[in-house]
């Protein structure tokens, strides 16, 4: 899924602040790259076609998009090592060992050699587990970036809750599970649930994260994007990649939710996302007022 195993690899995501496990749909990995830009296009070059397991569908930088089977994509890497690039996103069909197969995302971060750069706009250190390489490659306590990160949780919470209620028929969508957990995340970060009243809401909503119900969902936007990753395979792993994802459906056919439930689980997801928000606003609004 990486490049380079001597870079810091970070699995990323809101999720990873919840100290809990809970239904995933996708896995996006996160990629420092401080090599010369000159050794990342080999590095691409060798992760297409390999193998069904780890199949690299799509490539992407600098506005510029690459499907499978990737025709003309040799011919862009060559420029890519004299380009201006700050990042490159890998899309990936992986077969990921008990979870079968999985939508995967690979952001390559270009940064310079003391991790510095525009590209770090792209990723939040704090939905950042470190998977390789020891430590977190940015400041995790600083004051600015913790507030930073609180800032662009609380516009996350305010955009995914209205976006889930312009998609969705009950009154939410699957961006309201997004608003709840990226409230969930932030209200965890600053100690909310110290207060016992409150602490025993986000208990039960996390618990609900988890629930069949909310992992029925979830499943569906897996499967989902997996088959529109599908779309785009190579077509010499055409065949094996949709009898892959055939089986997958198969299997959870049991779990996805019928419409009814599905409105009402994503109607309480809307609802208690929106009573989060209000409570991260009057946080905000307190602190601010204290800071006067």
């Amino acid at each position: 899924m990486v490049l380079s195993k001597g870079h810091p690899i970070c699995l990323s995501g809101s999720a990873t602040f919840l100290g809990r496990s809970v239904p995933i749909s996708d896995l996006d990995f996160c990629e420092y790259y401080p090599s010369p830009i000159v050794s990342m296009p080999p590095l691409i070059a060798e992760r297409i076609g390999v193998s069904l397991d780890k199949l690299l569908v799509r490539v992407n930088w600098n506005e510029e998009r690459f499907l499978a089977p990737f025709d003309g994509l040799q011919a862009a890497l060559e420029r890519l090592a004299n380009d201006s690039v700050t990042h490159v996103k890998l899309d990936f069909l992986w077969q990921v060992p008990t979870f079968g197969m999985m939508p995967t995302t690979s952001m390559i971060l270009k940064i310079n050699g003391n991790f510095d750069g525009v590209a770090l706009a792209r990723s939040q250190v704090h939905q950042e587990a470190v998977i390789c390489r020891g430590d977190p490659p940015r400041d995790v306590f600083g004051i600015l970036e913790i507030s930073s990160y609180l800032e662009f949780l609380r516009k996350e919470v305010s955009k995914y809750l209205a976006s889930g209620r312009g998609r969705g028929r009950g009154g939410g969508s699957a961006d309201s599970l997004k608003a709840m957990k990226r409230a969930l995340s932030l209200l965890l970060l600053i100690g909310a649930e110290q207060d016992h009243e409150l602490h025993t809401e986000l208990e039960a909503l996390i618990e609900d994260l988890a629930s069949p119900a909310f992992e029925g969902i979830v499943v569906e936007k897996r499967l989902s994007e997996l088959s529109e990753l599908a779309e785009h395979v190579d077509p010499k792993f055409n065949r094996d990649a949709r009898a892959d994802l055939d089986r997958l459906k198969l299997g959870f056919k049991d779990i996805i939710p019928n419409d009814e439930v599905r409105e009402l689980v994503l109607r309480g997801a809307s609802e208690s996302a929106s009573a989060l928000e209000g409570i991260i606003e009057g946080l905000f609004a307190t602190a601010k007022g204290s800071a006067q």
